[in-house]
């Protein structure tokens, strides 16, 4: 990408020949495996200057490039299991040519969207690995730029105590007499959604309709491919994100996809009048579990993801029509928790910061840390090839 009339910034990897790079737009980051940063003349492309060489660390890495500027380039760095993510943030002077300072700081997620009355923030904690925590609140403001900006204390405090509030129970339907409720698993402590029918001091249970091995084999022909035997899979599928509307309530399907256990991607709505579920499984779905969802009178809104043993990664953003049942997908690299519209915007809290959807085009910010230890919000920016 141009960074200044006459320079280019270039961003290059290098791996042995033994080690396939891929075609994602993440890779793998290991000691083996070399990061250079580079200035080059547009005018003669064999001047070449080096800004910085980093080879990856024991911990082997994806790195996916976030954000590269005239002044920073930033990478993500997500380990082979876990959510344990770090931001890799090199700053460096185009004028001297050479790196400056180079940080490392903990990636911090957005967990909720909370509107207020006028004021609309997200809010997420970051943990460390001596078990402390850092939370951190930013103010959405459609009109400002950039459209978020960072709270401080105490203004944040009474944001950041609801994030600590337990689960509770969702009533709808006539009467208010459904509950979707917590429930706890007596083997693995381990809680799932499930919906209730209270009739005065009875409790009907409604569960989710599992997908039957047919139909799985059938709607993801691949899994079976690779070994998905009738005898060796067990569907084990859930309730995930939901929203009320009217006597419905609206939900995405969530399902591990390892070590035999698996599902088929889904949502839809259980209809509290009828007693009954409504789901739906476009092929953009089948393979993916949803994380977050928004109902909308002309359309449903789908975060997805895919679950497995090495961890979660993201399948995108999709609209589906409620009235021709088309599916559009957007690009969206980050695994969203929670999604709101405000002032005609579509609002996003991701595992990465929060993205802002308007026109079926994606703008990506995050909670970026300066040289110096302060905190700021930054937007993801990317040159062109």
């Amino acid at each position: 990408m141009a960074v200044d009339p006459n320079l280019d910034l270039v961003i290059a990897f290098g791996t042995p020949k033994e080690y396939e790079p891929g075609t994602a737009d993440y890779f793998w980051w290991g000691p083996k495996q070399t990061l250079g940063l580079f200035l080059q003349s547009r005018e003669q492309p064999a001047m070449v200057y080096q800004v910085a060489l980093e080879a990856g660390r024991d911990d082997d890495c994806a790195a996916r490039v976030q954000r590269a500027t005239a002044t920073d380039v930033v990478l993500s760095c997500t380990p082979e299991k876990g959510d344990d993510v770090t931001n890799r943030k090199f700053v460096y002077d185009i004028r001297a040519k050479a790196l400056l300072k180079q940080t490392d700081y903990r990636q911090f997620p957005m967990a909720r969207i909370i509107a207020s009355g006028d004021s609309t923030v997200l809010a997420g904690t970051v943990f460390a690995n001596n078990y402390q925590h850092q939370s951190v609140v930013v103010r959405y403001t459609p009109a400002a730029s950039p459209p978020f900006g960072l709270l401080k204390h105490p203004e944040a405090q009474k944001w950041i105590n609801l994030l600590d509030r337990p689960f509770k129970p969702v009533r709808f339907g006539p009467g208010a007499s459904f509950t979707l409720v917590q429930e706890s698993e007596a083997i693995s402590l381990a809680t799932r959604l499930a919906i209730r029918e209270h009739t005065g001091k009875t409790a009907k249970p409604y569960p989710l309709p599992q997908t039957t091995y047919d139909v799985f084999a059938q709607t993801r022909p691949q899994s079976v491919k690779n070994g998905w035997t009738k005898q060796a899979t067990t569907i084990d599928e859930e309730i995930g994100p939901t929203q009320t509307a009217g006597n419905t309530l609206w939900f995405g399907k969530t399902f591990y996809d390892g070590e035999g256990i698996s599902g088929v991607g889904g949502f839809g709505y259980f209809d509290a009048e009828q007693r009954q579920y409504r789901i739906w499984s476009p092929p953009e779905v089948v393979n993916s579990s949803v994380t977050a969802l928004l109902v909308e009178p002309e359309a449903v809104w789908l975060a997805l993801a895919h679950r497995c043993e090495w961890g979660d990664s993201a399948g995108g953003l999709l609209r589906f029509d409620r009235t021709t049942e088309n599916v559009t997908k957007i690009d969206l690299p980050d695994i969203a928790n929670s999604i709101l519209r405000i002032d005609g915007h579509l609002l996003i809290a991701t595992r990465f910061g929060a993205a802002v959807v308007e026109d079926n085009s994606v703008r990506r910010f995050f909670v970026d840390k300066t040289t110096d230890g302060r905190l700021r919000v930054a937007e993801a920016l990317l040159g062109k090839e």
